[in-house]
C-alpha cells in the first residue's frame, strides 16, 4: 500500500480498493489540498500590510489538450481567484474523485469542473438572486 494508513480507518478502507496509480492520484490531491492550505495562510500578509482586492474579472486559460482534473482543478484556482471557500473545493473535488475511484470520464469530469467554477463566477458576480 503506497499511502500508510490505520489499520480498517475508512481512509483505509477506501485506499485498499484502488489501485497504485490511483493511490498515487489521491496523494497528488492530498499535496495539492496542503499546498491550498499554505498558500491561504500565507496571503494573510506580513503585519499592517494592505491585502490587495480579487480582480473582479476572471482569466481562465485556455483548457491544455489531454488536461487532468486535478490540473483542471489548479487552472481554475488561478482563473477565478476571487472565488474561495471549502464548498466549491469540496464539489470539485468531489468531481475529481468520481474520476478517481468510480471511473468517471476525465473529459466529462474536466467540463463539468470548469462548469463548476463558471456558474460560482456567475453567481459571484452577479450578487444573489
Amino acid at each position: 500500500m503506497l499511502l500508510p494508513t490505520p489499520p480498517s480507518s475508512p481512509l483505509d478502507l477506501l485506499l485498499r480498493q484502488l489501485t497504485e496509480e490511483q493511490q498515487r492520484m489521491v496523494l497528488a490531491f492530498a499535496r495539492f489540498l496542503m499546498h491550498e492550505n499554505e498558500r491561504h495562510a500565507a496571503e494573510g500578509g506580513e503585519a499592517g500590510e494592505e491585502a490587495q482586492p480579487p480582480p473582479v474579472e476572471a482569466d481562465v486559460a485556455p483548457r491544455p489538450e489531454g488536461e487532468l482534473p486535478v490540473h483542471t482543478l489548479k487552472r481554475m484556482k488561478r482563473g477565478y481567484p476571487m472565488l474561495s471557500g471549502d464548498k466549491l473545493l469540496g464539489r470539485a473535488a468531489e468531481l475529481m474523485m468520481r474520476h478517481h475511484v468510480a471511473g468517471d470520464d476525465r473529459q466529462e469530469v474536466v467540463e463539468k469542473i470548469e462548469a463548476l467554477f463558471a456558474a460560482e463566477y456567475d453567481r459571484w458576480r452577479n450578487g444573489p438572486e
